[in-house]
């Protein structure tokens, strides 16, 4: 916890200043390139990033975080080819005074935001029944929400379609891990080892290569794309590319197919590049003078509440909705009668019934039981195949037919269609604020 609060730190510290000095260095007329091409470099480190974990935690899990830490020290070679941009505005202030400021662009009265912010927190600490929780959630939430402003509602709605956005890279790696099957993709093009991991179920792209076509696609097409919108309104590429990024991620996971999955993230990322370069584009058309690397630091606000609750939710659902040990687990109980509560000798028994010899149905209860747990959850899907009489496929077949884990994309991508919705009548009204170029 304590490494990643100096992380955090570091990053809360460095980020608004790079994206404060863009934004002091284009005119409104070229921010949207300007935007686009800031989104491509980002990606380059995002695709470039995956891979390299996936080979240094091959050596060993420390060197993932050494190796990381060394590739943003390179950062210190390229401070020596900085040249400082003025900020313009005041810049005097305490940390206090900048806070107090940043509440009061986000709701009136401006307590309502540390206080709001309090109780969320605290709601998840203390020892309380979900359904209270929520409810603490809901009145808070539903306080900044009547009493925000303008800058406050962006923001708000921002935070809906991040939670849905991270989904992308948190949860679905592990969907594509459990359910997706892309070894035709491997045969078709021949791709190496080092792109591919050989799983029951037949050699499939490494999570990591199928999540890279979202920023592959972004570095080579991201700019071409910012400078086809660069006439259009802002708020109505962020509309757009909010509906096309959430219909992706259910087109993403609705299927096994690992083509139609990667045509998903694909068109997921078409969403990204018209929705995520244009929030800061907007923020910082919109910033007062002097407060331009202010307002980019609002721009992280929607990836901090987003991503937070997200990991929360998204956790939860897929424990309960996506897992396939967890659902394994699950069909063991419903088929064949195993639960936590059976004991060794009552799974060998169930073996034998399912046609395993003597020795063996002993050796396999042995291997796979775990007291309190029945059958080890690690275990669960090689030793459904096993009594069942299933091989890999087959078995992530039956889950899948049986469960329905693609439903579980439903309602994050719901919550994307929700926040598309808020921003169409945010831009409503914001079109009475702004001038017509913004």
């Amino acid at each position: 916890m304590f490494g990643c609060s100096v992380l955090a730190l570091g990053t809360a510290v460095f980020k608004p200043g790079i994206q404060g000095t863009l934004v002091q260095s284009i005119r409104k007329e070229t921010s949207s390139v300007g935007w686009g091409t800031f989104y491509m470099v980002v990606n380059i480190g995002g695709f470039l990033g995956p891979p390299l974990a996936h080979f240094l935690y091959g050596i060993s899990w420390p060197a993932v975080f050494y190796g990381c830490a060394a590739i943003v020290s390179l950062n210190f070679l390229m401070l020596f080819t900085y040249k400082e941009v003025p900020a313009g505005g005041d810049q005097t202030g305490t940390p206090w005074t900048i806070f107090k400021t940043t509440c009061i662009n986000m709701a009136r009265p401006w307590w309502l935001v540390p206080a709001a912010g309090t109780a969320i927190i605290f709601s998840f600490l203390l020892p309380i029944p979900n359904i209270g929780r929520m409810i603490i959630i809901a009145v808070s939430l539903g306080l900044l929400v009547i009493r925000t402003t303008r800058v406050g509602a962006f923001i708000w709605l921002m935070s809906g379609f991040w939670l849905m956005f991270m989904q992308l890279f948190d949860m679905l790696p592990n969907f594509i891990v459990d359910w997706v099957d892309s070894s035709m993709i491997v045969q078709a093009l021949s791709l190496p080892g080092w792109m591919t991991d050989v799983q029951p179920r037949g050699t499939m792209i490494t999570q990591e290569w199928m999540i890279n076509a979202n920023s592959g696609l972004i570095v080579i097409c991201v700019i071409f794309v910012s400078y086809l919108v660069a006439r259009m309104r802002r708020l109505t590429a962020i509309l757009f590319g909010m509906t096309i990024a959430s219909a992706g991620l259910i087109f993403a996971g609705f299927t096994m197919s690992g083509y139609l999955c990667i045509l998903g993230i694909m068109m997921f990322s078409v969403g990204e590049m018209l929705a995520s370069p244009k929030m800061n584009e907007y923020l910082g058309v919109i910033a007062p003078e002097g407060q331009k690397a202010l307002y980019m630091g609002y721009a992280n606000i929607p990836l901090a509440i987003g991503w937070s609750y997200g990991s929360l939710m998204g956790g939860e659902v897929y424990d309960k909705m996506g897992d396939k040990a967890n659902l394994s687990l699950r069909y063991l109980a419903d088929k064949f009668g195993i639960t936590i509560d059976s004991t060794r000798e009552s799974i060998a028994a169930k073996l034998q019934t399912a046609g395993l010899s003597i020795d063996r149905a002993t050796q396999t209860a042995s291997d796979v039981f775990v007291q309190g747990e029945g059958v080890a959850r690690t275990k669960a899907t090689e030793f459904l195949g096993t009594i069942s009489g299933m091989d890999a496929a087959q078995v992530t077949t039956t889950l899948w037919n049986t469960y329905h884990p693609y439903e579980l994309w439903y309602q994050f991508a719901g919550i994307g269609f929700v926040s598309a919705i808020g921003i169409a009548i945010y831009a409503h009204f914001a079109h009475k604020w702004h001038p017509k170029d913004i």
